[in-house]
């Protein structure tokens, strides 16, 4: 609810360090919630990480029932990785 919060108010490094902490907490065992990974995908993505970005959703797209979303952020990213060449 925060990072949503921090994003909706474009303090885009700030829930980047947030999420960043959430993400290392997880193991694999015990493996971080795929919303905290889409959101830091979403903050990666503004950020103009589009490479990094990419990775989450790529890895999201693999382990969710419904795709379709995350490869629609991956193809987002593609598209901002080719027009950077």
């Amino acid at each position: 609810l925060y990072v949503a919060h921090l994003v909706r108010a474009e303090k885009y490094q700030d829930a980047r360090r947030l999420l960043s902490k959430l993400e290392a907490l997880g193991s694999a065992e015990d493996p971080v919630d795929p919303e905290i990974t889409f959101q830091y995908g979403f903050v990666l993505f503004q950020l103009e990480d589009y490479e990094e970005a990419r990775k989450r959703f790529l890895t999201l797209s693999t382990k969710e029932e419904n795709p379709g979303r995350f490869l629609y952020f991956a193809g987002q990213c593609e598209e901002a990785l080719g027009r950077r060449e």
